[in-house]
């Protein structure tokens, strides 16, 4: 028996030595989806003597690649000439090759998010368009969930409705278009289109590559996009010696495009496809995998394994219902601290999962209280998040209006239109005089500014004001309200329409939450002993990352890791 088919069990062997043709591979988790890929490309080439070239192994992130080609590499010795990377890489690959094509030199540079938006800046000030028509967030995602569809500018109307905002979105994007051609430059998003539409429209670019990759692999196939279903597509039109491994259970990302059909409908699309099941679990016991199997079978688009193991039974999962967040947070810090004393686990072999970024916040302050070390996987932690330093910001101003650091945060937060250049003239001022920021808005007569901007600092003083003397009137929960509505800033993160923006509110809301648990456990508290307690949190949370901790992460960061 060949080395390479040790170990494997029937159905993985029957999926690394299956002939010719689409093959879907449903693997469900923990069941060697990664070997079986790994193993059926030394298939390929030991066994049926494909050359390397004629491989293209596809998956979405540089970690997966990397550990694609080692594992190869161990198999066969070499993967010179095979293609494996992700979705943009193989997508620039083949772009750098036809640049000329599409009218761009092969020297294209590939913009990243803060030089797209800064061209989008661009478009909108020679267009006229304010940011409080349309915000940047706004366009930009508009136009990556577009280019994410294959829609053009020219159709982006006739697509999603000839309304004004559209019109206005429309207009941005054929200009962000035009100067990325004028710049030679190409978005992230542009390379899975820009090489779908080439191989669309140009049929001897097609040709090559369809010629060339006669077997074409994929990885996490529930998690592709329709672009990158379309590249799929063409490129194996013409050997149609496809072989996809998904698990249609472990679809996660329909948030930021995956389409869970294409996995579901692939024997639709290709319907002489042979179906193989990966049901053998080698990472967990099988009380774990009998519960999820429980919880799975509930959904009702699914195309339906079992997973089970040989290993041991393991001991049943523990349901800790609570009642509110803060005795959840209490009753998993105490089972950790069992753990740790009495059950010979180091603090790192413990994780706590959780849906979103903004629920770590109570975790985050029960550690703290309890001395657990800790780290957050994935995202920053609670109180280091922008939008909640910004609302500490504000608190911080209006208990102390001395306090400068804050008030320079928050003095164009949202934007107001006070730039740089007035806040530097502001605070060398105030060094000259030795007063506060906040006070030397009371001098702008002698300052050198513009009425218009005069104008505008006197509004913020005036709402700083209006805010000081709330909060003698308010709860410190109604204060946090006063202070999004009048000031702006929830208004900007609504007008914005990302994903970004809504999460910033949604941690926002988790915030608010803090407050109002402080506020219900401390009746006779004040805003200076909140700021108090909140600083305590944030002062004490810079750990060493050396440090046995506890790890903190969201589900989608865990996926993958395993």
């Amino acid at each position: 028996m060949l080395s390479y088919l040790e170990g494997l069990n029937a159905e993985q062997k029957e999926a690394v030595t299956y002939g010719n043709g689409p093959l879907l591979v449903l693997a469900g988790a923990g069941s060697g989806k990664t070997r079986v890929l790994t193993h059926r490309i030394a298939y390929l080439i030991d066994e049926k003597k494909v050359p390397p070239y004629e491989i293209l192994a596809i998956t979405f992130t540089n970690k997966a690649a990397n550990e694609m080609k080692n594992r190869i590499e161990s198999l066969v010795g070499y993967t010179r000439g095979m293609w494996v990377g992700t979705f943009h890489s193989i997508c620039n690959r083949i772009l750098r090759f036809e640049a000329d094509r599409i009218g761009y030199t092969s020297d294209f540079t590939i913009y990243d998010t803060y030089d797209q938006r800064k061209v989008i800046k661009d478009v909108m000030d020679n267009l006229r368009v304010s940011e409080k028509e349309v915000p940047i967030s706004g366009v930009k995602a508009a136009i990556s969930v577009a280019k994410d569809l294959l829609i053009p500018p020219e159709r982006y109307l006739e697509h999603y409705g000839n309304y004004q905002r559209n019109q206005i979105i429309q207009e941005i994007y054929a200009g962000y278009e035009k100067k990325l051609l004028s710049s030679n430059a190409l978005d992230f998003d542009d390379l899975l289109l820009k090489a779908v539409k080439l191989l669309k429209e140009d049929e001897e670019v097609l040709q090559k590559y369809e010629k060339r990759f006669s077997y074409i692999l994929v990885d996490e196939y529930q998690d592709t996009n329709f672009t990158q279903y379309e590249l799929i597509r063409l490129l194996s039109a013409k050997h149609r010696n496809l072989f996809v491994v998904g698990d249609d259970d472990q679809s996660i990302y329909g948030w930021r495009g995956a389409n869970l059909n294409n996995i579901l409908d692939f024997e639709k699309d290709y319907p002489d496809t042979k179906v193989i099941r990966l049901e053998q679990n080698y990472r967990s016991t099988q009380k774990i995998l009998d519960t999820a199997n429980a919880v799975i079978q509930n959904n009702f688009s699914r195309k339906g394994k079992t997973l089970w193991t040989g290993n041991e039974e393991g001991e049943a999962p523990i349901l800790l219902p609570a009642n509110n967040e803060q005795e959840e947070a209490n009753r998993i810090v105490s089972e950790i601290s069992k753990l740790a004393d009495y059950g010979n686990y180091h603090l790192r072999d413990i994780a706590v999962l959780y849906r979103t970024n903004a629920q770590s916040r109570v975790l985050e302050e029960m550690f703290v209280r309890y001395s657990i070390p800790y780290r957050v996987v994935g995202g920053l932690k609670f109180y280091s998040r922008k939008e909640i330093k910004d609302m500490v910001a504000y608190l911080k101003a209006i208990a102390n209006q001395n306090d400068d650091v804050s008030m320079e945060r928050i003095i164009n937060t949202p934007k107001r239109g006070i730039g740089d250049t007035t806040v530097n003239k502001l605070k060398n001022y105030a060094a000259l005089k030795e007063i506060s920021l906040f006070e030397a808005i009371s001098h702008l007569e002698e300052i050198g500014l513009s009425k218009k901007m005069e104008s505008t600092l006197q509004d913020f003083a005036k709402m700083i004001r209006h805010f000081v003397q709330k909060s003698k009137e308010m709860s410190i929960e109604g204060l946090l309200y006063e202070i999004l509505s009048v000031s702006g800033y929830k208004a900007e993160l609504q007008n914005e329409r990302t994903m970004e923006a809504a999460t910033r509110l949604e941690n926002i809301s988790e915030f608010i939450g803090t407050v109002i648990s402080y506020e219900t456990d401390n009746p006779d508290g004040n805003l200076q002993e909140f700021l108090s307690q909140v600083s305590l949190v944030t002062d004490t949370d810079d750990l060493d990352a050396a440090e046995d901790k506890v790890v903190l992460m969201t589900l989608h960061s865990a996926k993958g890791l395993e």
